[in-house]
C-alpha cells in the first residue's frame, strides 16, 4: 500500500514536470540564462523523482543486480537534492540581475556546498555517513543523514533572503509565485522529517516549478523582450493603478526618453546595430533609476521611467541617465554618438491631473526637448 502512494506521488511530479515542458516547447525556448537554469531545475527534479521510484523499486530486492543498482540510485539521489536547490538560487539570481552571467565567485559559494555533499554521498558507499543498505537490500538514512536536507535548506534559505531584500523591484504577483516555489517544498520537507513514510519533497517541487513557470508567463506578458525591460502594456497598467480611484497617496513622477535620429541609424548602419543601441540605453535607464522604479520600453525607439514617493526626483533621473549616457559614449561602443530627448512631469498628491493628461504632458515634454535636438548629430568617428 505505502509502495503504491509513493509511485503514485512520483507519477503526478512526473506528470507535471511533463506538462511543464510540452508548453515551454509550445511557447518556444529562449535562450535566457533564467530559462536554460529552469530547464535544468525541471530535468534534475525529474532525475530525482525517477531515482526516488529506482529506489522504492530496488530496495528489499536480492538479487545480483538489485544489490548494485540500490546504492547507486541512492548516492545519485543524495548528491542532486541539493543541486536542485542551488539550481533555484542561479534561478532568481537571473531574474534579479536580468539575465546577466554569475560572477566567478558567486558561482564558486554557490557550487561549494553542493560539491561537498557529493563528496559526503561518495564517502557514504563505503559507510553509513549520510546513508546505507542495510542487510537485505534496503535502503536506510545514515548517521549524519541531516547534513544532506540541512544544505537544502541552507540554499532554500538564502533565496527566500534574497527574495525578500529585492521584492521592490518585482511585480506584487510574480513576488508571491516566486516566495510559495520556495515555501511549498520547504514545508514539505519538514513534514516528511516527522513522518518518513511521507515522501512528498520532489512532487511539491513539481508544483513548485509550476508556479514558477506562471510567474515566467507572467514576466514575458510585461516584458519587452529586446532590453529585457517593462513594456507598454505595464507602463499603462501601473498609471491606471495610480490614476485608479483612491491611490493617489503619493506624488507620481515621469521622465519620457527617446533616441534622437534612431531611424538614420537603423537606415545607415542596419537593424542589427539599432537593436544594440536599444539595448545600451535601456541599460543606461535601468541604471539611472533604484530598483523598485519601473523603466519601460514603450514604443520603438521611446522609454519610460516611473516612480514615486519623495527623496527622489526627475531632475535626478535626469542627470544620472545624461551622466551614463556620456559615459557610453566615452567608450566609443558605437561609430557615432547616442543622443536622447528628455521630457518630465510630476503629479502632485493634491492634483486632479487624469491618467491621459498626465501622459500628454509627459509626452510633449519630451518632443519639446526634441525640437532643440533636431540638428543631424549622427556621423563616423
Amino acid at each position: 500500500m505505502q509502495t503504491a502512494y509513493q509511485v503514485q506521488n512520483i507519477a503526478v511530479g512526473l506528470f507535471l514536470l511533463a506538462l511543464i515542458f510540452v508548453n515551454l516547447l509550445h511557447h518556444g525556448i529562449r535562450r535566457k540564462h533564467s530559462q536554460s537554469t529552469f530547464l535544468a531545475m525541471l530535468t534534475v527534479n525529474a532525475l530525482l523523482l525517477v531515482l526516488d521510484f529506482c529506489i522504492v523499486s530496488l530496495s528489499g530486492k536480492t538479487d545480483a543486480f538489485s544489490r548494485g543498482a540500490l546504492p547507486a540510485a541512492v548516492a545519485v539521489y543524495y548528491m542532486l537534492g541539493p543541486v536542485l536547490a542551488a539550481l533555484m538560487v542561479l534561478y532568481l539570481y537571473h531574474l534579479i540581475r536580468r539575465e546577466q552571467t554569475p560572477k566567478p565567485a558567486f558561482l564558486f559559494a554557490l557550487l561549494l556546498p553542493a560539491v561537498l555533499n557529493v563528496l559526503f554521498s561518495l564517502i557514504s558507499l563505503k559507510t553509513d555517513f549520510t546513508f546505507s543498505i542495510a542487510e537485505g537490500n534496503v535502503y536506510e538514512r545514515g548517521a549524519y543523514f541531516a547534513l544532506m536536507p540541512a544544505i537544502c535548506y541552507c540554499y532554500m534559505t538564502f533565496y527566500l533572503a534574497t527574495l525578500w531584500y529585492k521584492r521592490a523591484s518585482m511585480l506584487k504577483k510574480e513576488f508571491y509565485l516566486l516566495l510559495f516555489s520556495a515555501l511549498l517544498p520547504m514545508a514539505a520537507g519538514l513534514t516528511e522529517s516527522f513522518f518518513d513514510s511521507l515522501n512528498v519533497v520532489w512532487l511539491t517541487f513539481s508544483l513548485a516549478f509550476l508556479l514558477i513557470y506562471i510567474s515566467m508567463q507572467n514576466i514575458q506578458v510585461y516584458t519587452d523582450y529586446l532590453t529585457g525591460l517593462y513594456n507598454r502594456r505595464k507602463f499603462d497598467a501601473a498609471l491606471e493603478s495610480y490614476f485608479s480611484s483612491g491611490s493617489k497617496r503619493k506624488r507620481l513622477c515621469g521622465v519620457m526618453v527617446d533616441i534622437d535620429r534612431f531611424k538614420q541609424i537603423n537606415d545607415h548602419y542596419g537593424h542589427d546595430m539599432g537593436d544594440s543601441v536599444l539595448k545600451s540605453v535601456a541599460e543606461v535607464l535601468r541604471r539611472s533609476a533604484r530598483r523598485k522604479d519601473l523603466v519601460a520600453r514603450i514604443g520603438g525607439d521611446e522609454f519610460a521611467v516611473l516612480f514615486s514617493g519623495t527623496g527622489f526626483t526627475t531632475a535626478d533621473v535626469h542627470r544620472n541617465i545624461l551622466l551614463g549616457l556620456k559615459a557610453l559614449n566615452e567608450r566609443g561602443v558605437y561609430p557615432f554618438e547616442i543622443s536622447l530627448s528628455l521630457g518630465s512631469e510630476t503629479c502632485g498628491v493634491r492634483s486632479y491631473m487624469t491618467q491621459r493628461e498626465f501622459y500628454k504632458r509627459l509626452d510633449s515634454s519630451m518632443y519639446e526637448q526634441k525640437r532643440f535636438n533636431s540638428a543631424p548629430r549622427t556621423g563616423a568617428r
